[in-house]
């Protein structure tokens, strides 16, 4: 691995926070890169953070141990994505590693907002707690769904049953929200029986489930929009797109007036977020370029998008890398010998030509075209593309191994839950992060 980072010359990294079933907090850190015109994603690091130490010093020490480990240096370092934890960003502020909000997070971050706000999902999460509190009461609901189901199934012999649970909101679990309002709607009717046999039916009643129904069909957006960022294909150019959409979705509710006063209250709440979020982004360089970068989007929309002033540092930042790569850099003050010039044929001539393009002049001819709806990755390896505009090609490339979402270190965990399960409790956190690591990095060997 280390000889491998030792080749690259940009890369990113997500990290991500976690605590086992034994309540013992873990750190996780990954890097991401293109190698071959391809993108790689490693876990580096996976281990034990004591609980009183999980400060942003102690982050700090974790971040600069697996730096020295993999000999990676922090200028080589593009962008960290992180869940927006002050602690995370504070101690990748002192390495002076620039830093931007998970797409998914930031997302589920304004959704939290709203929620807590106004207090929308009062009642739902004390339906949900009343049922999660006795198993009688899951157990009765679970009785009633498959008596409905096997009247279905008379109904309809190709009718496939499922008996489902309530699903508790957590604010660290992406969608939670969404996915609890989702389950009581589609429970109601085995629901409503359970409290009228119990008699405790001022839970929810029917008002409620028409004003739930109005927030599923207001959050739904912000559910498409997670799983649109946490894909594998997914860009640091999409988190611009997915919050745009989302805030005008918001700001066309806003217009709409609405007899249930919460839904708009959350609507209002959730755009002013929205917008503080997106504000946040427009200070990150790296994510700015992506934008500009992403010729899928086009300059007549991210020049709608995007402020002057944010345009600018794009610009600028992209120049500046443009520079790094056309500067020749000397390695020694001795004059080489002369060497004999190959013979040239019109066809190399011509590509020697396209590719002495001054670097302003090649990015202003990028910023002329317009593409549909691309795989960027894919697009950016062209050669016809690389031939056409070599230096900024190169630029880009630097940015598309970024993730627009934790997403990555969010599944390192599930894969720590399933080697650190039930039966297997007593390993020790070291011994299960070497074992996260092999497993995850076997390709490799």
């Amino acid at each position: 691995m280390k000889k491998e980072l030792s080749n690259i010359s940009d890369f990113s990294m997500t990290t991500d926070g976690w605590k086992s079933r034994t309540k013992i907090p873990m750190q996780t850190i990954e890097v991401h890169y293109m190698k071959d015109g391809k993108a790689y994603h490693r876990i580096l690091n996976v281990r034990e953070i004591q609980e009183e130490h999980v400060d942003n010093v102690a982050l700090m020490d974790f971040f600069k141990e697996v730096f020295n480990a993999y000999g990676i240096d922090i200028k080589k370092i593009l962008l960290f994505v992180v869940d927006g934890g002050s602690n995370q960003l504070l101690a990748l502020q002192k390495l002076n590693i620039p830093a931007v909000w998970c797409g998914c997070h930031a997302i589920n971050v304004c959704v939290k907002y709203g929620i807590n706000k106004t207090d929308a999902l009062g009642k739902t999460r004390s339906l949900v707690s009343w049922f999660n509190a006795s198993s009688t009461h899951t157990q009765k609901l679970r009785d009633l769904q498959r008596k409905a189901n096997a009247r279905l199934k008379l109904q309809d012999d190709e009718y496939i049953s499922h008996v489902y649970v309530m699903v508790k909101d957590n604010d660290t679990r992406w969608n939670s929200w969404f996915l609890s309002i989702q389950r009581i709607i589609m429970l109601w009717p085995e629901i409503k029986t359970v409290l009228q046999e119990y008699r405790v039916s001022y839970l929810m009643n029917d008002e409620d489930i028409e004003c739930l129904k109005e927030f599923e069909v207001m959050l739904e957006p912000f559910y498409d929009s997670t799983l649109a960022l946490e894909a594998d294909d997914s860009n640091l150019s999409d988190i611009i797109l997915e919050i745009e959409g989302l805030i005008l979705r918001m700001e066309e509710r806003s217009t709409v007036s609405n007899k249930y006063v919460n839904c708009d209250e959350l609507a209002a709440d959730i755009l002013f977020k929205l917008k503080e979020v997106r504000d946040d982004y427009y200070t990150c360089p790296s994510y700015l370029a992506s934008v500009i970068l992403d010729p899928s989007i086009g300059k007549t929309i991210w020049e709608k998008l995007l402020p002057l002033q944010a345009q600018t540092i794009a610009l600028n930042w992209i120049q500046a890398e443009m520079d790094k790569i056309t500067t020749p850099v000397r390695s020694s003050d001795t004059p080489s010998k002369p060497t004999k010039q190959p013979r040239t044929t019109v066809g190399k001539s011509f590509r020697s030509s396209i590719q002495e393009l001054n670097p302003k002049s090649e990015l202003e001819a990028y910023l002329e075209i317009k593409t549909g709806k691309i795989n960027l990755l894919e697009w950016w390896s062209k050669e016809s593309v690389s031939i056409s505009y070599p230096t900024v090609s190169k630029v880009a490339m630097k940015l598309v191994s970024i993730p627009a979402s934790a997403a990555i270190s969010e599944r390192t965990w599930s894969l720590v839950g399933l080697i650190w399960n039930q039966l297997r409790n007593r390993l020790e956190s070291d011994r299960v992060g070497r074992l996260v690591f092999l497993k995850s990095n076997n390709d490799m060997w």
